[in-house]
């Protein structure tokens, strides 16, 4: 029987098994303490990032926007509507009396005539038949019980400060004719009517009412030019029609539209604002 001896043991393959041995499982418990630590801090990054958000996230100091993201539209004004003042009794009789009055001229026939005249105070006229746009709103405003003869010859008397005296040279009050001239007229009515808003655009025609006074310039003049009645009818386009004088055809007419001329002011006679 032959016998068999146990290999000798090879010193380098022993050393090299101890090495893997001994150092294997301390590399592995190194990689695995590495991943924890790794792990922990992540958590800990997290904890802090929720906690943070649930704390500040209503401060709006704190809060941004994606530059992708559009921002939140903002609610649009709803359009403002023009509606026509509010008036009681006494005004709505007065500018129906004053309209009356002048629906009456309108009928009867008027024609162009400046011509100075002279004529009883207070309650003086020219011949019904002729006149200029002052006279217009002198009967008109009489249809109301108000005479602008007087009441303008009295004020222009008390405080001749308020009206354009140097366009006549300063000369003294006149009763036969301060009341005709539409530059003391719109002085009058500057100190004494309501003034409305003169804008003629979309709803704000609806603030043109039967009855109102309008005047009418040109090129920034210091003064209007001529005046109107606002009538009951409006043109195809809906704009207001005005009762005026027209020194272009030398009649008073009904079919004035508002905008044919620039408009310098847009009243309402209150009896209560009168002196």
């Amino acid at each position: 029987m032959r016998n068999f001896r146990r290999p000798r043991p090879d010193p380098f393959l022993g050393q090299m098994r101890d090495s893997v041995l001994q150092k294997g499982p301390k590399s592995r418990r190194k990689r695995r303490s590495d991943l924890w630590a790794v792990i922990a801090v992540t958590v800990a990054v997290a904890g802090i990032a929720f906690a943070w958000y649930h704390v500040f996230s209503n401060d709006p100091g704190l809060r941004t926007e994606s530059k992708d993201s559009a921002p939140a539209a903002k609610a649009k004004p709803l359009p403002k509507t023009v509606e026509p003042p509010v008036e009681d009794d006494t005004e709505r009789t007065t500018r129906e009396g004053i309209l009356r009055a002048a629906e009456d001229m309108l009928a009867r026939g008027v024609r162009w005539d400046a011509s100075y005249a002279v004529i009883p105070y207070p309650g003086g006229d020219v011949p019904a038949d002729r006149g200029t746009g002052a006279d217009l709103l002198v009967r008109t405003l009489r249809g109301v019980n108000v005479d602008l003869q007087a009441l303008i010859h009295e004020d222009r008397t008390t405080r001749p400060d308020r009206y354009p005296l140097h366009r006549w040279n300063n000369a003294p009050p006149d009763t036969n004719i301060d009341h005709r001239r539409i530059a003391n007229q719109w002085a009058f009515f500057n100190q004494y009517a309501q003034r409305l808003d003169a804008a003629i655009n979309g709803t704000a025609l609806a603030n043109f009412l039967p009855g109102d006074v309008v005047f009418w310039g040109e090129n920034q003049m210091e003064v209007p030019a001529n005046l109107g009645i606002i009538s009951a009818g409006c043109d195809q386009t809906g704009m207001p029609l005005v009762i005026a004088m027209r020194k272009e055809n030398g009649k008073l007419s009904g079919e004035v539209p508002l905008n044919h001329r620039p408009l310098m002011a847009h009243f309402r006679v209150d009896i209560s604002r009168l002196p």
